[in-house]
């Protein structure tokens, strides 16, 4: 049990889920562009950027955030 909880903490891949017009991003590193129409996000490796309209961060913790409105939407580069 402690080996699952202590992977779950030290857990450094992000991770990105979409679901009813909410994604859900994991081990993010900061925000970098915060509009009604797009958010950038950068992560270790790789920028995210959601695409909509009325997009709005409805949770933010440290490490994860959670963007909600009509995506149109979701790039990696």
């Amino acid at each position: 049990m402690f080996k699952e909880l202590k992977n779950y903490i030290f857990d450094e891949q992000c991770k990105i889920s979409f679901i009813d017009n909410k994604v859900n991003i994991i081990n993010y590193e900061k925000i970098i562009v915060m509009e009604k129409t797009r958010v950038n996000i950068s992560t270790k490796k790789k920028n995210i950027i959601v695409k909509g309209n009325n997009l709005l961060i409805k949770k933010l913790l440290d490490k994860e955030l959670l963007i909600e409105g009509d995506i149109k939407s979701i790039e990696l580069e």
